[in-house]
């Protein structure tokens, strides 16, 4: 099992020590490994949107299929 923060993608990418990379980009200048800090930071908050969408819409699912089976 892994030791990193973020290894649900569900978890929540604001509580991780990579969120102040998205907050912190009005520096005047940048290193490469700050750019791709900031640019995995960004990606883990888009992949984390993109998850609690999906577990929205499985939820929905689940609940039309219930009202489905109930109806046959």
């Amino acid at each position: 099992m892994s030791d990193d923060i973020l290894d649900d993608p569900t978890d929540d990418v604001t509580k991780s020590d990579l969120y102040g990379w998205i907050q912190d980009s009005e520096k005047p200048h940048m290193s490469k490994e700050d750019l791709f800090r900031k640019e995995i930071a960004e990606m883990q908050k888009s992949n984390h949107v993109l998850m609690m969408r999906v577990k929205e819409q499985a939820e929905e699912i689940s609940k039309l299929q219930k009202k489905l089976d109930a109806k046959l």
